[in-house]
């Protein structure tokens, strides 16, 4: 598997923004690479299954409109790391 270069887009990232996507769980970004621009949302695996029973509960499915990346932890190192993997496969 060949990484290759990429950019990854978290709107509106400031350094001091590092805690707050890990504990929220989440985070809406942007990969862009060749050209391409995918949009992608990260979770972890606890904040995922809250959504999918919340949406459940009040809508009766759960439904989504990006790409979903499912990592152990929203941290940038873990974000940047998925992120080489997915386009590579693309």
């Amino acid at each position: 598997m060949k990484i290759q270069p990429y950019d990854l887009i978290i709107e509106d990232w400031h350094e001091e923004d590092v805690g707050l996507y890990e504990n929220r769980g989440w985070c809406n970004a942007q990969i862009v690479f060749e050209g391409k621009t995918l949009n992608v949302e990260f979770y972890d695996p606890l904040r995922l299954a809250q959504d999918i029973s919340t949406e459940i509960e009040s809508l009766g499915c759960f439904i989504l409109d990006h790409k979903l990346v499912v990592v152990s932890k929203v941290t940038l190192e873990e974000m940047e790391k998925a992120a080489g993997k997915l386009i590579a496969y693309m």
